[in-house]
């Protein structure tokens, strides 16, 4: 199978970075194509990731990481 037509315009994303854009296409959000918004997004996430394997809690929950970063992909808004 021929998957140049489904990687086209697809920049070099990180793991994070591939997570979100997979997520953001799959539920049609306009920032699918905003690539700055998914590297900041995607750089925070890793940044959040490489913390929590730092700390202390990573050796008892490793888990907590990769949750952390999911987390910093989606922050959550609240309304005023």
């Amino acid at each position: 199978m021929n998957n140049k037509k489904k990687n086209e315009g697809q920049t070099d994303f990180s793991y994070y970075g591939l997570y979100l854009l997979d997520y953001l296409r799959t539920n049609k959000f306009e920032q699918a194509t905003d690539t700055a918004f998914i590297r900041e997004r995607a750089d925070r996430a890793a940044e959040t990731y490489e913390k929590a394997r730092l700390s202390r809690r990573w050796r008892a929950r490793a888990g907590d990481g990769h949750a952390a970063a999911r987390a910093a992909l989606f922050p959550v808004r609240h309304s005023p």
